[in-house]
């Protein structure tokens, strides 16, 4: 390794300007120093009724069952609607289903809309469509593994009930999550019919949903066409057609936006916004996101199998240094695997300080001294995530009894070491960024600290997950808010991640765009007018 350093931070912050924005709440960011304004004199691609909305990576398919992916949910609830849904604000609201009730502890029934409701192809939506979907989802037997199935916690089957205006749900036990976890990522109804006769490049590249647009064309690597559903059972959307396309350079997008090629561009560097704010044609909408990263640390395997040098990984991370230097202040530290505004969260548990003395003695009483580790992080995938990896490479690095390297991969295959079960191909420590739009702890800590969850082969704690199941089936709602906010303070202590921030969203939008930004990072364009 080259000579040990500490890292100065001496970069101007923007928190205080934007440390007091609410959970659920978007502000406009204006004023910016830096950056030149840009003139559009001329349109460019932007035309009256249609709305162009450009991602940061493209959609893995438009099957809104088979990817645990944001880009993909984004496209894929344009065509296909939920059982249960959420407002901009966060609260649960119905979608295909009008009411729902739990009927006994393990038995909860969905009661569908009396509205017709008819998919792209013209056929009426069924009771027996809605059990499907939830079947396809929790049973591997049913056409696909679904990797959503631990979005739905504890969900095991479905049935058509009372003569087709309801759906019921099956759990082994009390489920108090089974509408919060419904109503978050994932889960839209399909036509059973459409999806049994057809095959898996058409269900990857078409689309027959009930949703409020339908899918025109996708061209693989380009875009997405869609258009007005005319028969929508709900309000018609303001844009009667929608493009969705993807670039992957943050710089791209940006300069799409402002050369007025795309309405709305995702994730746009927090370098860039005062050169959004200071143009003619386009602003800056930003929320705190229920979006955490943070890093995994394999805790079956040495050094990372030692609670101190865990404890000690964190201790060396500056979190507030990288959130002012590197993020400009776009974020806030994170201490626990729920984010504030979701169930469990504990306002009691701080972040780790900065303390690379503290850290120091944490690694000698590991008796993991003078290690080599690397982190292993995306390109790409999050908001200046490689500059954030080498940030904490640069802290962990700078104590004098631990070597830390960095290594920067390509997402998908990341991700596909990290969830494939195989603890001999899977990287020991890695980032990696997760949207609780559950606002549940369910929906983070079961697929990250349970054996059962998709990178159960990182996991070696009885005790925490006997703790998760006691607190996930507590029926009553303060002892089970009691429960999580002390299991919180369990992974806090236990450390099995490097706690990193809570990511902000950072929308640049055309000005002739009237939306307010959510929460749980769902761009919706028929929420949007023109």
């Amino acid at each position: 390794m080259g000579d040990k350093h500490k890292r100065n931070h001496h970069s101007i912050s923007r928190r205080g300007l934007i440390g007091g924005i609410g959970l659920a709440t978007s502000v406009s960011i204006a004023g910016c120093v830096g950056g030149e304004d840009e003139e559009n004199d001329e349109t460019g691609d932007l035309e009256e009724g249609h709305l162009i909305l450009t991602l940061a990576t493209e959609p893995q398919g438009l099957d809104p069952h088979d990817h645990e992916h944001t880009e993909t949910d984004i496209a894929a609830r344009h065509s296909y609607e939920k059982i249960l849904d959420r407002d901009p604000s966060g609260e649960i609201i119905g979608g295909i289903a009008e009411d729902w009730e739990r009927i006994e502890p393990g038995h909860v029934r969905f009661h569908l809309r009396d509205e017709t409701i008819t998919f792209h192809d013209g056929s009426e939506l069924t009771a027996e469509d809605v059990a499907f979907s939830l079947n396809r989802i929790v049973d591997d037997d049913v056409d696909i593994a679904s990797p959503q199935r631990t979005f739905i916690s504890g969900v095991e089957s479905a049935e058509v009930a009372e003569d087709g205006a309801a759906v019921d749900a099956f759990s082994p036990d009390l489920n108090p999550a089974v509408f919060d976890n419904i109503a978050a990522v994932g889960g839209q109804v399909v036509q059973r019919e459409w999806i049994e006769t057809n095959d898996r490049e058409v269900i990857n590249t078409e689309a027959n949903g009930t949703g409020p647009y339908e899918v025109v064309e996708y061209t693989e690597d380009v875009d997405i066409e869609l258009t007005a559903y005319e028969d929508y059972w709900g309000e018609q959307p303001d844009a009667q057609s929608l493009r969705i396309t993807w670039t992957e350079e943050a710089s791209s997008r940006v300069s799409q936006l402002l050369n007025e090629e795309t309405d709305i561009a995702v994730n746009v560097p927090p370098e860039d916004v005062p050169r959004v704010e200071d143009s003619d044609v386009a602003r800056i909408e930003t929320v705190p996101s229920q979006r955490a990263i943070f890093c995994p640390m394999d805790t079956t395997t040495e050094p990372f199998s030692s609670t101190e040098f865990r404890q000690a990984i964190n201790y060396a991370f500056d979190q507030e240094g990288m959130i002012d230097d590197v993020l400009s202040g776009f974020g806030n530290p994170v201490s626990q695997p729920s984010l504030e505004g979701a169930v469990g969260y504990n306002p009691d548990t701080d972040p780790y300080p900065y303390d690379q003395d503290r850290a120091e003695e944490l690694v000698e009483e590991s008796g993991h001294t003078d290690v080599d580790i690397t982190l292993h992080t995306p390109v790409d995938r999050y908001l200046r995530d490689v500059e954030i990896g080498q940030a904490m490479v640069n802290d962990i690095d700078s104590l004098s009894n631990v070597n830390c390297d960095l290594e920067q991969r390509d997402f998908g295959a990341l991700v596909d070491e990290a969830f494939d079960g195989d603890p001999e191909t899977a990287p020991d420590f890695w980032m990696i960024g997760w949207g609780n739009t559950a606002f549940h702890p369910t929906f983070i800590i079961e697929p990250y600290l349970t054996p059962e969850g998709i990178t159960g082969q990182y996991v070696d704690d009885d005790e925490g997950n006997e703790l998760f199941q006691e607190a996930r089936t507590e029926p009553d709602d303060e002892t089970r808010e009691e429960l999580f906010q002390e299991l919180n303070q369990y992974y806090h202590d236990q450390a099995p991640w490097l706690f990193s921030h809570q990511q902000y969203s950072i929308y640049g939008m055309n000005n002739r765009v009237e939306w307010e930004a959510r929460a749980d990072e769902v761009v919706p364009a028929q929420e949007m007018n023109l």
